[in-house]
């Protein structure tokens, strides 16, 4: 039987013969809420590959989209509480609860954040023969009349909140046109077919190096370390607007601290390495890291945020 240096002997009194048996396996599940080759499916593999040593554990990376994110949340929520399983997510873990009236799960206490290992700016792109070149020019377009549209990764996705509370902030009336695949969306925004999109940089970067895209603003008070020349959409006259992502490791609520404790440790000593750096560069991410218990502490916080955005934004999906 292979050994799992916070299972065995330290969570023995703790935990039923039978979670003892699933957690003593050696395998640990990393759930990623989106497809391959998103922004978070990249830096679940880094993690996976990472953190497995000092587990003494297999990581085996599971892709669960859909449903915005909803379904990988709900089948972790559901996962034994045994150390056999966890998630890297963005923050659409706080943003459910509002959304919906009705979760398969417990929205606010089903999971547990342990670890911030970043954060991520959305952006607002149009395609390269757009008329657009400053959001200033696409407001002021929008409330002449111009019918638009604005394309997401799916609806109560951080890219559909980010269009709905700029819609609401700018005093404008963009159409939502969700996606199932956020690559899609960012595809059909550069040849045009929508005109205007928000998303994370993963997908964004490969088009805007092909010159298929412009980017306009990022979504956050303050511009990305990353894109120092792109402007915010409170600079660009949408005053006081903010929306940025929270990248976390996460469990479901009630597993050992001592397997909480282990895994955020080798989190965030993988996500304190050059090489992490230079990965969350390549797709357009801020290093932002938070230990268990500054995490912990900025959980309410989290929650509260994405509450208020769902609420000015008029996202609220059922």
């Amino acid at each position: 039987m292979l050994r799992r240096t916070f299972t065995l002997a330290g969570l023995a009194a703790t935990l039923p013969a039978t979670s003892q048996a699933a957690a003593a396996d050696g395998t640990l599940r990393l759930i990623v809420p989106s497809a391959p080759g998103t922004g978070v499916d990249i830096l679940s593999r880094y993690f996976a590959q990472q953190i497995a040593k000092p587990l003494d554990a297999k990581v085996i990376v599971d892709n669960r989209a859909g449903a915005g994110g909803m379904l990988a949340c709900d089948v972790l929520a559901k996962a034994p509480a045994d150390g056999g399983a966890c998630m890297l997510t963005s923050g659409s873990i706080y943003t459910f609860p509002w959304l919906y009236n009705k979760l398969p799960y417990d929205g606010v206490n089903d999971l547990a954040p342990v670890v911030n290992v970043g954060l991520s700016q959305l952006l607002l792109l149009v395609p390269t023969q757009s008329p657009y070149r400053t959001v200033q020019e696409l407001v002021a377009d929008a409330k002449r009349g111009t019918p638009l549209s604005f394309a997401s990764a799916g609806a109560g996705t951080a890219s559909h909140l980010a269009g709905a509370l700029f819609n609401q902030m700018a005093g404008v009336n963009l159409t939502h046109i969700p996606y199932k695949v956020a690559s899609q969306s960012v595809v059909d925004v550069a040849s045009g077919v929508v005109g205007v999109g928000f998303q994370g940089p993963a997908g964004v970067l490969p088009l805007l190096k092909a010159g298929k895209v412009r980017i306009l603003a990022v979504t956050g008070l303050q511009r990305s370390s990353l894109m120092p020349e792109i402007p915010t959409l409170d600079e660009s006259g949408v005053k006081g607007y903010e929306l940025v992502s929270p990248i976390v490791m996460v469990t479901r609520a009630g597993n050992p601290p001592a397997f909480v404790k282990a895994l955020g440790d080798a989190t965030l000593a993988a996500a304190s390495t050059p090489e992490y750096k230079q990965l969350c560069s390549t797709i357009g991410l801020d290093v932002h890291l938070q230990s268990q218990a500054q995490t912990q502490a900025a959980t309410a916080g989290e929650f509260a945020k994405w509450r208020r955005i769902v609420a000015l934004g008029g996202a609220k999906l059922d």
